[in-house]
C-alpha cells in the first residue's frame, strides 16, 4: 500500500479470485495516488503466488522503471485478446 500512495507503483496486480473488500481498499488508495497506477487482475491466486514465489499472493504492486515499461509492452498487447479486468 505504501509504494501505491508514494506513487511509486506503475501496476496494482490482484488476484482475480481475490475478496472485494481488499481491492475497493487499494482501488481508492490507487485513485488517491499521483500518477495512479495501472490494475491487472486476469491472474488467480495460485498463478500470482507461483509467480512470485510466496504463498497466498492476492495483491502486489509492479514498481515503476524499465522492467515495468517492459511489463507495460507485454500486458498491452495481451489487453488485445483479453480483458484487463474479471
Amino acid at each position: 500500500m505504501a509504494a501505491i500512495l508514494a506513487g511509486k507503483a506503475a501496476w496494482l496486480v490482484e488476484a482475480s479470485d481475490g475478496g472485494l473488500d481488499g481491492r475497493r481498499k487499494l482501488l481508492a488508495a490507487a485513485a488517491r495516488s499521483e500518477p495512479p497506477p495501472r490494475v491487472l487482475a486476469i491472474f488467480g491466486s495460485a498463478e500470482l503466488s507461483l509467480a512470485i514465489g510466496a504463498g497466498n499472493v492476492i495483491h502486489t504492486a509492479f514498481l515503476a522503471g524499465r522492467d515495468a515499461e517492459r511489463w507495460t509492452s507485454d500486458v498491452e498487447r495481451l489487453s488485445g485478446f483479453r480483458p484487463l479486468l474479471p
